[in-house]
């Protein structure tokens, strides 16, 4: 029995035929009519215009009772480290762009005479990530690179030509993020000394726990500075 079919047993067993008939009528929009349907309107984060195709809002979604916005806290403990420790005129990496929110502060952090290198692995993710970086102003001082760095461990897209970058390759920084879906335990070991601090969100549902990427860290001679615990139950590291 497939997991959509177990769904809608359960579905039907705790609710019954009215909230089984909504849930699919709902589904079946999200998978067959929205896709096709015109974005209205962009989600905001911070103030940031997030251009973010998959989660602009579309006809019909307030009568469907579909909802892709993003809670207003996402990505806050990352975006506050980063407004904390990225300076004017600073270079910056960030690994897993994603849909450019923590690019963009860094971006505005870092001014034009700064420079933000940010690696994102999935294309369709890339094309809405330049909008974003555009549509906030800060296309100038940032640069996007399509390429998985170190192992693709979850990516939020199909890679594409993606070139794959050795993280001993990443530029030397002032400050690096990694938000790369557990990819991090294996990226850390193999950074350069040339990154003075990095910002690293943890995923232990993806074999990146906290306690163990705080021992990553550790054993490669990172010490952590400070922490903030994250959305889920993972934590933002800062480590330098």
């Amino acid at each position: 029995m497939t997991g959509l079919l177990k769904r809608a047993v359960t579905v039907y067993r705790e609710k019954g035929v009215p909230s089984l008939l909504r849930e699919s009528s709902r589904f079946a929009f999200k998978k067959t009519i929205r896709p096709h349907l015109p974005c209205r309107d962009y989600p905001k984060i911070r103030g940031i215009s997030v251009m973010a195709s998959g989660r602009c809002t579309k006809m019909f979604d307030n009568i469907i009772g579909v909802d892709f916005s993003w809670p207003d806290h996402h990505k806050e403990p990352n975006c506050n480290f980063i407004s904390k420790y990225v300076h004017e005129g600073d270079s910056v990496v960030i690994v897993g762009g994603g849909y450019g929110i923590t690019s963009v502060v860094a971006g505005q952090q870092v001014g034009k005479g700064g420079k933000v290198f940010i690696y994102e692995a999935a294309k369709e993710i890339v094309d809405d990530l330049l909008s974003t970086l555009e549509q906030n102003g800060v296309s100038k001082q940032t640069t996007v690179k399509h390429a998985v760095v170190g192992d693709a461990i979850d990516l939020k897209g199909l890679p594409g030509n993606a070139k794959s970058v050795s993280p001993s390759n990443l530029p030397s920084c002032e400050i690096a993020e990694l938000d790369c879906e557990g990819a991090e335990v294996n990226i850390i070991p193999h950074l350069t000394r040339d990154i003075n601090k990095i910002i690293v969100e943890t995923h232990p549902s993806k074999g990146a726990s906290t306690d163990k990427v705080k021992a990553i860290l550790r054993k490669n001679d990172w010490e952590i500075i400070e922490s903030a615990p994250d959305r889920s139950s993972g934590e933002v590291l800062v480590a330098g």
